[in-house]
This record gives C-alpha cells, sequence and structure tokens, in this order.
C-alpha cells in the first residue's frame, strides 16, 4: 500500500511539474506535450520511436541481413527505414546481401489468395506498370536506399527465376518419386509435405527449394565478403522478402532479452489474428512441433544452418516425422513434416538454443504491396503473426490482404472491359446538344500542393470520340498565388487566380461549395454559368489508379466510364448533383463521432453542429457522402441546388465546424434536392497524396480554453475512443 501511494505521488509530482514547465512551450504544442508525459507514465520509456533517441551501445556489433525471394514481394522502404537505420543509429554496423527474382512465378494457393494475382513492387522502386523495370534501376534503388540508411549494400543480385531442373540431387529424387508415386507431382514430398493438396504442395515445395536455393547463394556470397575483408560478422538475420517492419528495430534490446545463452532468436507468433480468430486471413494457433520461420536472428556460428538449409534438405529432410496419433484409435502413427517443424528439428537435433521473441522486440508483419485497378497500390497483411504479452503497437489502418475491403477493391471487372460507356446510365436525349463540362479544383493557402495530381488537358485528349461528342471539358485550377498560376499552366490546366484572403480554407470551401464566381471572382476567366456541369475534385485527388504522370490507356479508359456514368445522370435531368459513398463511415452521426474523436472540431463547434441538426428534426438517413467529389447542374440549376448549396455553406460558417461532411446530407435533405449517392467505386477522382499541411487538432484543457495544433498522427486516446463509440453502438443495437 505504501509503495503504491508512493508511485501514485510521484506520478503526480511528475505530471504537474510537466503542466508548468510545458505550459512554457506556447499552446500549440501544449496538449501534444501533456499527452506525451502521461503516456510514458502508463506505457514507459520502451516505446519503439525511442529507438532512434538512444546512445550508440558500447558493444558494437557487425550484423549481417540475408534477403531472398521475390522482386514484387520485397519491402525495401520499411527494412531501410526501420531495420537498417536504427541498427546503425545504435553504434552497429549493417551489410545487407540481396537475392531476388524479378520475372513472374506462380505463388502458392492463388486459387485460394486471388490478391496474389495482383502483387507489385515497393512504390520506392517507382509507379506499378505493366513494364518491368530494369535490373539497373533495382539495383540502383536498393543500393541507395540501404547507403542513405547508414548500411552498405554488399551483395544485389538479380535473376529472373531461379532454376532447379539443373541439381543433380534433386533430379535423382525426382526421377524416384515418379517411380514410386507415378501419380503424383515430383515435387510434392519433398523437401517437405505440406498439409494440403498434391498440386499446391508441389507449388509450395518449388517455391521453398527456390527461396533456400537463392538464401545458399546469398550466404556464399556473405562468406566469400568476410574472407575478403578478413573478419566474421557477429550476427545473421534472415528475413523473408515480404516483411514488413511496423517500428523501429531494437536490436539491443532483443538480444538482452535471451541472455548471453541464445543462438537463435524467432518471433514467437502466439497470436495469428488481427482481431478474431474467426477473421479473415486467420491462421490456426502454431503446433509445439513447429516453429516461425519468417525471421531468424543467428549468431554467426549457427548460421550456416539456414545459410546451407537448402543442402541439407537432401541429408536431413525425409529424416524428420512427427507424432500424428489420434488419441481415439490409440494407434501410434508418424508423418513427415511441414516446413516450420522441419525448422524446429533442424535446430533441435544440433542443439542451437533459441528465445521466442516477442513480437515487439521482432516488429515486422508479413505483407504485400497489392495493385488495385481503382484504388491505387494497396498495402495489406499477407499474414499476421502477433504475441499476447510484449505486444507489437503500430499506429496503421491496414488489413489483411484476404479481407473483403481488399477484395472489393480489386473486384472492379470494369477495369479489364473494353473502353466503353456503361449502358445502363441511358444515352442522352435525341438532339441533345455537346454539354460544357468544366473540372475544377482549388488550392488557396498553405494547406494544399499547388502542383496538381495529373495532366488534365493531356488525360482528356485521350478520352474516345464517343465520350468527346457528348461532352467538352475544359479544366480549371483556381488558386491565389502567381507561381500556382504557373504550375497550374503549365500542367494542363486553366488557372484561374484569386486574390488571397485572410482565411483561405474558408474561401476555399466557399468556392468548392459554390462555385467561383460569386463573391470571390476570379481576375479572367470563364465564369460558372457559362458551363452546363460542373466536375469538383479536392487537389489531393487525382486519377483512378495514379501512375505519377503515366497516364497510361487503362487508366484513361476507367475514368472515361466513370466520368460517363455521373455526367449522363446530371445531363438526363435524372438528378442535379452526384456524389459518392464514404469509405469507411456510413452515416452522419459516424462522421460527427469521427471529428469529436480526432478533435478536429471544437467541442463547442460540435455541439452547434448537434443542435442545428437537432432543430431542425433532421432524421440520420445511415448514408453519408466522400465530398471531395462532386458533380453538379451549374448553368439552369433549380432553386433547390441553389438553397442546398447556400445552407450547406451556411451551416460551416455558423457553427464553425469546417468538416463539410457533417452537413452536406443535412443541407441536401432540408431543400429536397433530388441527388445520387453513387458507391465509391464508381468515383472519377480518388485520394493519391495528403494535404500539405496536417490537420488542425482542437484540445480543450482542464482550465476549459481551447488550443490548436496541426498533425495527422492517430493517438492512443483516439483509438480509444472509437472503441468506445463502438460499444456504444452495439449497446444501443442490442
Amino acid at each position: 500500500m505504501q509503495q503504491t501511494s508512493a508511485c501514485l505521488s510521484a506520478s503526480f509530482t511528475v505530471l504537474v511539474l510537466a503542466v508548468f514547465v510545458l505550459s512554457a512551450v506556447g499552446p500549440q504544442c501544449y496538449a501534444c506535450a501533456v499527452w506525451q508525459a502521461v503516456r510514458r507514465l502508463v506505457v514507459g520509456s520502451d516505446d519503439a520511436e525511442d529507438v532512434l533517441l538512444r546512445t550508440p551501445t558500447q558493444n558494437r556489433k557487425h550484423l549481417a541481413i540475408l534477403v531472398s525471394g521475390s522482386f514484387r514481394r520485397f519491402f525495401l522502404r520499411s527494412m531501410a527505414i526501420k531495420l537498417v537505420a536504427p541498427t546503425v543509429m545504435q553504434g552497429h554496423t549493417v551489410d545487407v546481401f540481396t537475392f531476388l527474382v524479378t520475372g513472374k512465378h506462380t505463388p502458392w494457393k492463388t486459387d485460394m489468395r486471388p490478391y496474389l494475382k495482383a502483387l507489385t513492387w515497393d512504390p520506392i522502386f517507382g509507379p506499378a506498370s505493366v513494364q518491368q523495370l530494369s535490373h539497373k534501376h533495382i539495383r540502383t534503388t536498393i543500393t541507395e536506399a540501404i547507403t542513405s540508411a547508414g548500411g552498405f549494400a554488399r551483395y544485389v543480385e538479380l535473376r529472373d527465376t531461379v532454376s532447379l531442373d539443373d541439381d543433380v540431387r534433386l533430379q535423382y529424387l525426382r526421377r524416384e518419386a515418379k517411380w514410386r508415386f507415378p501419380e503424383e507431382d515430383p515435387d510434392s514430398r519433398f523437401p517437405t509435405r505440406p498439409l494440403g493438396r498434391s498440386a499446391t504442395a508441389a507449388d509450395a515445395n518449388r517455391n521453398m527449394l527456390r527461396l533456400f536455393r537463392a538464401l545458399e547463394w546469398t550466404f556464399d556470397a556473405m562468406v566469400a565478403h568476410e574472407r575478403l575483408q578478413g573478419y566474421t560478422y557477429d550476427l545473421v538475420l534472415v528475413e523473408r522478402d515480404d516483411a514488413q517492419w511496423m517500428q523501429p528495430f531494437d536490436l539491443d534490446a532483443l538480444l538482452h532479452s535471451g541472455g548471453p545463452e541464445a543462438e537463435l532468436y524467432v518471433p514467437q507468433c502466439s497470436k495469428r489474428y488481427r482481431k478474431y480468430p474467426t477473421d479473415a486471413g486467420a491462421a490456426k494457433p502454431m503446433l509445439p512441433s513447429e516453429m516461425c520461420d519468417h525471421v531468424q536472428l543467428l549468431a554467426r556460428n549457427r548460421a550456416g544452418l539456414l545459410g546451407r538449409y537448402y543442402s541439407r534438405f537432401f541429408e536431413n529432410s525425409s529424416k524428420c516425422h512427427v507424432d500424428s496419433s489420434s488419441t481415439q484409435s490409440g494407434v501410434h502413427q508418424t508423418r513427415s513434416c511441414t516446413s516450420e517443424e522441419l525448422l524446429r528439428w533442424t535446430m533441435v537435433t544440433t542443439g542451437v538454443k533459441w528465445h521466442a521473441a516477442a513480437q515487439k522486440l521482432l516488429p515486422y508483419e508479413r505483407s504485400a504491396h497489392i495493385k488495385t485497378p481503382s484504388h491505387g497500390v494497396l498495402e495489406c497483411f499477407h499474414k499476421y503473426c502477433q504475441t499476447f504479452w510484449g505486444k507489437l503497437h503500430f499506429n496503421t489502418s491496414q488489413r489483411m490482404c484476404q479481407d473483403s475491403y481488399i477484395t472489393r477493391r480489386l473486384g472492379s471487372a470494369e477495369y479489364y472491359e473494353k473502353c466503353s460507356a456503361p449502358s445502363k446510365t441511358g444515352d442522352l436525349p435525341t438532339g441533345t446538344t455537346k454539354k460544357r463540362v468544366a473540372i475544377y479544383t482549388v488550392s488557396t493557402g498553405a494547406y494544399d500542393h499547388h502542383a496538381p495530381t495529373y495532366n488534365c488537358f493531356d488525360v482528356m485528349a485521350r478520352m474516345s470520340q464517343s465520350f468527346r461528342s457528348l461532352f467538352d471539358i475544359s479544366c480549371l485550377a483556381i488558386v491565389d498565388s502567381t507561381a500556382g498560376a504557373h504550375i497550374a499552366a503549365e500542367t494542363g490546366w486553366i488557372p484561374l487566380l484569386l486574390s488571397q484572403a485572410k482565411e483561405p480554407q474558408r474561401q476555399q470551401r466557399r468556392i468548392k461549395i459554390l462555385g467561383w464566381n460569386t463573391s470571390h471572382k476570379p481576375v479572367v476567366g470563364p465564369q460558372l454559368d457559362n458551363f452546363d456541369i460542373v466536375v469538383y475534385h479536392d487537389s489531393k485527388n487525382g486519377l483512378p489508379y495514379h501512375l505519377s504522370g503515366d497516364n497510361s490507356s487503362e487508366v484513361v479508359c476507367l475514368l472515361e466510364k466513370r466520368l460517363t456514368r455521373s455526367l449522363k445522370l446530371v445531363a438526363n435531368g435524372r438528378v442535379e448533383l452526384v456524389a459518392y459513398a464514404h469509405t469507411v463511415r456510413i452515416s452522419t452521426a459516424e462522421e460527427l463521432d469521427a471529428v469529436t474523436c480526432k478533435g478536429l472540431c471544437s467541442t463547442e463547434a460540435v455541439k452547434k453542429v448537434r443542435a442545428l441538426h437537432h432543430t431542425s428534426r433532421y432524421r440520420d438517413r445511415e448514408i453519408l457522402a466522400d465530398t471531395s467529389n462532386l458533380i453538379w447542374r451549374a448553368r439552369g440549376r433549380s432553386l433547390a441546388l441553389q438553397q442546398g448549396m447556400a445552407a450547406w455553406i451556411d451551416a460551416l460558417e455558423t457553427t464553425g465546424c469546417m468538416r463539410d461532411q457533417v452537413n452536406f446530407d443535412f443541407a441536401m435533405w432540408k431543400h429536397k434536392l433530388r441527388y445520387k449517392l453513387l458507391p465509391d467505386q464508381a468515383r472519377p477522382f480518388i485520394k493519391v497524396r495528403n494535404h500539405r499541411l496536417p490537420h488542425t487538432r482542437y484540445y480543450t484543457t482542464m482550465w476549459g480554453h481551447t488550443v490548436t495544433y496541426r498533425t495527422d498522427v492517430t493517438t492512443r486516446s483516439e483509438r480509444i475512443c472509437f472503441d468506445l463509440i463502438r460499444v456504444k453502438r452495439r449497446i444501443m443495437t442490442w
């Protein structure tokens, strides 16, 4: 009891000191700093971000990192930033040896995991494309990334494939397998016997053989380098090509956890599901006979066990068997080992002393870069590895690759069809004149980048003749600086120059909602009423599947389809405005909860929004538009559209909450506007970059004062807030 009181007293003293000391820092970082102090008291000082702040260790190690596998699965950026750089900062030397296959091969279980057909390379190598990158470019990128992180790229071998047919030992085993099991694939039983179909087992074995043959060649390169330099490495880290490092690696902490006797460190991987054991992509718990084979850190004298693993297959894999007896029959039975069981059996039979580390000490996840037709390149977890104690914490919305969220984004069949307008929206009435359409974006102040994300003139010139016969497109970039006007003109946009305002964010909102020939009239240029239809998108948005300026035919085709569908809805008079569903949230209530948790509006402003909706008797219709894309009638717009847009901007300005999505549906409902909410997959322009400045956050102190600061980092308090809201919704549902 006395110890608890003393601990609480000390904690309170530190908090009081933090409050008084940090109050002198300034209101912008006051809330952040106080929260950081509280977090250090609760969590401790062993957070992953503290790794880079520690002083270099006196016990300097020479670390070799060996990677073999596929170029398309290789996570270079995370390895350089979160594996190599933190290790170098601790005073160790890091040499990297890589062997990557650039040709295409059949991943295991492609029929069960369709996302494997959409694998693409790490964006650090450049935008995804159907054309293969040159070996010279890949080698240069790897070398520069490792060197920039403080390491040395000692060996970068790139080949189209890893041949197996030239190995005499494997040829002999295949002939024997064909004689003993003539109806099976000869590779289905060597080097392991996976628990699955013969065909997929053979693919798995061939991939395993290629992986470890390439690793053996990489290990040979490391040994040759040791002889050349005249020293041997202290430690060797072997990692899979798809290991994505989620937090900075702390080599000192890992070595300390195992003690001086540990010769091998492997992930414990006791929890192999993200949230629930029944989730998509969840794996069964590891058997006592298995050892996780994703990442291994070995003492140099034991590194040959994995470095020569391929050669050991021919000598030892047939000896590995595990008990498969049934408790009901009581008959003793054995079966051949799986790959994880073979690894553990190898370490046991050779007397290796290993330590199963918590996930926060080996902070990786096996992941993939997935090329989607309309949402760019997504990162997702290919396999999930976690521990119940010593859990790895990371701030990411990354999902499992098997999740329905990823599946939906891979399911845009229209991407592979011929470029023709969808017929279900109907043709324009006979005799209809060509519609004048303005695509416009607004960039005022320093909140967004002035440079557009694509060359609008070039893209529109590549539209089909049928599209250009229906719509005459103009591209307008509304800016408030001469520099921004020059950049827009150079990238295929007509610049409209505004005078700078004291509140550029409010100015941007007004032009977005009301158009540009309002009180904020451009100096020169076409007016809003000169166009039949206007298409707005945020300046952070770009083409559906952004290729960083490479406007391929398939991208232009997909944009044409999506624009045609939406434009015809307005041109035919079916609706006066088209918006698109939010990707995550489904109601105004959820959006308000998100704004509250993230502190994107002040507490007082959120109260005003809720009061406005309540006073008007607005009933949440369980729909939420992402207003970064809007298409609406300009010339001849109805009174309902004018009143709805005016009510929208008025609600933003009177409440003081500039998050426009919380009042969009309310304003349209209030004035009974006919508008269409299309699914997110129909969105013409998608987010391809972040805002230039972080979001403004509002924080209310214990004295009732509201302070603001800018950040896009998701804090623990926000996650707790969202969890509480989910619990609240479940209770209300029950």
